[in-house]
C-alpha cells in the first residue's frame, strides 16, 4: 500500500523517507490473499480493494473499517501492519506502536523485523518529546455536520477520539440547513473530552397562497400570530406548524406545514364557500295555520322564533282549516330577515265565515268612510255645544252684579230675576251633557269607521304597527278581533 500522508511532522524528511513502507511488503499482500481459502478469498481481496481505494482517498477512518474486515476474513500479518501505517498517517502514534508491536509477534520471522523495530524506536521517541495529547469525541443532532477543530476539516459527527494537543481549541459543525454551531474547548492531555452539538434550524421562508386572494391566516402559535392578508410569507424553523386561514363568506380552515429544515416553503389553501344565510318571520290572521317551505312542512303558527334559510327565493305556503292557502314568493336577504303576514282566504259555502273586505272589499270601505264622516260630524257638532255651553256660562256669571237675599242669604243677580237665573243655569248643563253625548257618538262611529276601512282586502295596513284588525260576518253575527304580531 503506497503511503499518501507524512508520518509524523516532527520526524522530518530522513526520517520520513528511512521509515517509508516498502513497496515490496505492500506486494506480498496479494500472495497472501492468494492463499486464501476459495471460499473466503474473494471477499477478502475485495475488503482489501475497498480499503487501499479509501486509504488513497485519505478517508483513514473508513479505510481501517475495511482492512479490519479483511483480517476478519484471513488473520494475515501484512494487514496487521497496514493497519499500523493507517493510524501512522492519522498521527495515532500510540496505536500505529500497539499495531507494528502485534505485527512483530504474529510474524517472527518476518523479513522486514529490523525496520520494523528501528520504526518503533523512531514514533516512541516522538511521542516522548511532542506536547501530551488529549482526544474529542463530538455527536450532534441531527448526524452528519462538518466538523472543525481550529478552522481545519477533521470529519463529519459522529466523531470518536480524536488526537488534539492539551490546551485550548475552537470547535465548529456545520450543516446545510441548520444554524453554525460553535465553542471553545479545553483539551487534557490524556483524557478524552465528549460533546455534544444541538443544531439549530435556520428558519427559511414559508410563502401562503390563498383561494380565493386576500384571505387572513394566522399563524397557531402562544399566543397565535396573525400574518395578514394573503399571499404573505413568513419565516419558520423546521417541523410541523398549523395555520388558520379565514375569509368572509367562506369556511375557517385549519393546514397543517411540514417544514423541512432550511428549505423554503410554498403552501396554497383553498377555502370552501360558505352558504348565506337569513331569518324568516311569518304570522297569520288567522289562528291555527300551518307553514310549508318550498313544498316542506315547516311546523304549525304562530312560530316560537324565526326560521333560518338559506338566503334567496323561498316559496311560503300558509293553510289554516277552512281556508284557501295563502302562496306568496319570499326574498331572504343574507345575513337579514324578512316578515310575511298571511291572510288565508275563507273557502265559500253555508255556515262559513265571510271575511268582510274579502271579495267585497269596496263597500266595507265605503261604509268606513261613511262611518268617518259621520263620526267627524257628530264631534264637530259636540264641540259647537261645548262651546255655547261654555260661553252662556261665562255670559251669566260675568255680566251681572250679586247681592245677598236678606232672607234666604243667597246670592243672586241684580240684572235678571232668581227664577231666570236657575233657568240660565239649567240651559247650560244640557248644553254640557249634549255635548258629552256627541263627543260618544262621534268617536265610536269614527273608530268603526277607521277600522272598517283598514280592514279591506286591498289594504295592507297594520294598526299600531303589528296590531292587524280582523272583522268577520259569520252566521252567528259579526266578530271584531285584533291580531297582535310580536
Amino acid at each position: 500500500m503506497v503511503t499518501v500522508a507524512p508520518l509524523h511532522p516532527g520526524l522530518g524528511r530522513a526520517s520520513a523517507r528511512r521509515l517509508a513502507l516498502p513497496i515490496a511488503v505492500l506486494l506480498s499482500l496479494f500472495m497472501s490473499v492468494s492463499a486464501f481459502a476459495q471460499s473466503r478469498q474473494d471477499k477478502a481481496r475485495e475488503q482489501f480493494e475497498k480499503g487501499r481505494q479509501l486509504y488513497a482517498e485519505r478517508r483513514f477512518d473508513e479505510a481501517l473499517e475495511a482492512l479490519m474486515g479483511a483480517y476478519v476474513l484471513d488473520p494475515n500479518p501484512v494487514l496487521v501492519y497496514n493497519i499500523a501505517r493507517i493510524h501512522e498517517d492519522k498521527d495515532d502514534l500510540e496505536d500505529a506502536v500497539r499495531f507494528f508491536e502485534n505485527y512483530l509477534k504474529i510474524s517472527p520471522k518476518a523479513r522486514d523485523r529490523a525496520a520494523v523495530k528501528k520504526r518503533i524506536a523512531a514514533l516512541q521517541k516522538v511521542i516522548k518529546t511532542r506536547p501530551p495529547r488529549g482526544y474529542l469525541s463530538l455527536e450532534s443532532v441531527p448526524w452528519g455536520g462538518t466538523v472543525r477543530v481550529d478552522g481545519l476539516v477533521v470529519g463529519q459527527t459522529p466523531l470518536t477520539a480524536v488526537p488534539l494537543t492539551a490546551g485550548r481549541h475552537a470547535v465548529s459543525v456545520q450543516l446545510d440547513g441548520y444554524e453554525d454551531w460553535t465553542t471553545d474547548i479545553a483539551v487534557t492531555g490524556g483524557r478524552t473530552l465528549q460533546l455534544m452539538a444541538p443544531l439549530r434550524d435556520r428558519p427559511s421562508p414559508t410563502t401562503i397562497d390563498t383561494v380565493p386572494p386576500g384571505a387572513e391566516a394566522t399563524l397557531l402559535t402562544s399566543p397565535p400570530q396573525p400574518l395578514g392578508r394573503c399571499p404573505c410569507s413568513v419565516l419558520l424553523p423546521a417541523g410541523t406548524h398549523t395555520i388558520r386561514v379565514t375569509a368572509l363568506g367562506h369556511r375557517e380552515k385549519l393546514q397543517t406545514l411540514e417544514k423541512r429544515p432550511g428549505e423554503p416553503l410554498t403552501v396554497r389553501v383553498t377555502l370552501d364557500a360558505e352558504q348565506a344565510t337569513g331569518e324568516l318571520d311569518v304570522t297569520s290572521v288567522v289562528p291555527g295555520g300551518r307553514l310549508r317551505i318550498d313544498g316542506q312542512d315547516a311546523g304549525a303558527l304562530p312560530l316560537p322564533g324565526p326560521l333560518l334559510l338559506k338566503a334567496g327565493v323561498v316559496v311560503v305556503e300558509v293553510s289554516a282549516p277552512g281556508h284557501e292557502a295563502h302562496v306568496e314568493r319570499v326574498v331572504i336577504p343574507a345575513s337579514g330577515r324578512a316578515s310575511l303576514i298571511a291572510r288565508p282566504r275563507p273557502l265559500s259555502g253555508v255556515g262559513s265565515p265571510v271575511m268582510v273586505g274579502e271579495g267585497g272589499g269596496s263597500g266595507v270601505r265605503t261604509g268606513g268612510y261613511a262611518l268617518i264622516g259621520v263620526g267627524s260630524a257628530a264631534l264637530a257638532a259636540a264641540i259647537a255645544l261645548q262651546v255655547v255651553a261654555l260661553w252662556q256660562e261665562h255670559d251669566f256669571e260675568n255680566n251681572g252684579a250679586y247681592m245677598r237675599d236678606p232672607s234666604t242669604g243667597q246670592l243672586l243677580r241684580t240684572d235678571i230675576t232668581r227664577e231666570d237665573a236657575f233657568a240660565a243655569e239649567e240651559s247650560s248643563q244640557k248644553l254640557e251633557l249634549g255635548a258629552v253625548i256627541a263627543y260618544s257618538v262621534g268617536g265610536s262611529m269614527l273608530l268603526a269607521g277607521i277600522i272598517m276601512a283598514a280592514i279591506d282586502s286591498d289594504s295592507d295596513l297594520e294598526v299600531l304597527g303589528g296590531v292587524t284588525p280582523n272583522f268577520m260576518v259569520t252566521p252567528s253575527g259579526v266578530t271584531l278581533g285584533l291580531h297582535v304580531g310580536y
